[in-house]
């Protein structure tokens, strides 16, 4: 149970790099069935902008969800780090017969 913030971190950076990569291969994968499907029909005229598509908002998501996975996941090892200079700190001030130079 102690590091479910920490899988969940890394499973919202993963998530967020197939959002990225799936929406990449969508949006050149539409320009050539476009193509495809213009040369099978052979009517009108071909223009890629036609078969663009905005996945502007899937990228935004998909780095919305790296960009806070990596905070969760730092602000994690951050937090223990911390914790155990904390401890180390507390450890030598014992040592030391109590006493704090931070006081």
């Amino acid at each position: 149970m102690k590091h479910i913030r920490v899988i969940f971190s890394l499973i919202s950076i993963f998530l967020g790099i197939i959002i990225i990569t799936v929406s990449k291969i969508v949006e050149e994968f539409a320009v050539q069935l476009g193509r495809a499907a213009f040369q099978a029909a052979a009517a009108g005229s071909y223009s890629p902008q036609d078969y663009e598509m905005n996945l502007s908002l899937n990228y935004w998501l998909g780095s919305l969800c790296i960009i806070g996975g990596f905070i969760f996941l730092f602000g994690d090892l951050i937090s223990k780090y911390m914790r155990d200079v904390r401890n180390a700190t507390q450890e030598f001030n014992n040592e030391h017969n109590g006493v704090n130079p931070n006081k």
